[in-house]
């Protein structure tokens, strides 16, 4: 009988080791389309749900739409640089402070705020890092195909960690 929950003790930790996604270094280029095309190089079905390190800058986008605490926010090679849209979690992953009374979008079921981008904050494994600071981002690409053709249209690229980088 002991040896039946033993037995099962390890092959559910054997899965759970499983499921850790080793990340590989990604290149910059690579996750922002070309001028002219709309699918980057690295959204590829064989692709669809890698992971991979970037190095760079994250900062708030012109507009912030968030649902839920669903949002994106511009990652960058270098400050003002082309930048991809990173899929984060807000307040788990990046945190902002809104300033100023909530009020009604007009012709839309939204509430608009003013954002602090002084406050902006990405959450690392080693503390907080400003707009300012450069981080390591491990992300996990999901593409994103055709319902009836199945080919490739786009992919999310979804914030999975962070560490401030040297």
């Amino acid at each position: 009988m002991q040896l039946t929950h033993v037995l099962t003790l390890a092959a559910a930790l054997g899965s759970l080791a499983a499921c850790r996604k080793k990340a590989e270094p990604g290149r910059f280029e690579d996750f922002i389309a070309p001028v002219g095309q709309i699918v980057p190089a690295a959204c590829t079905a064989e692709a669809d749900g890698r992971r991979f390190t970037l190095t760079g800058f994250a900062s708030l986008p012109d507009t912030l739409s968030v649902e839920g605490d669903d949002s994106a926010v511009e990652f960058a090679e270098q400050p003002g640089g082309r930048a991809l849209s990173l899929a984060v979690k807000i307040p788990a992953d990046v945190r902002v402070q809104a300033v100023g009374a909530a009020r009604i979008a007009p012709g839309f079921r939204a509430t608009r705020r003013e954002l602090d981008p002084a406050s902006f904050r990405v959450v690392t494994a080693d503390g907080e890092a400003t707009a300012s600071e450069r981080v390591t981002v491990t992300v996990q690409l999901e593409v994103v195909k055709h319902f009836q053709t199945h080919q490739v249209t786009g992919c999310t690229v979804r914030f999975v960690s962070a560490v401030k980088a040297p």
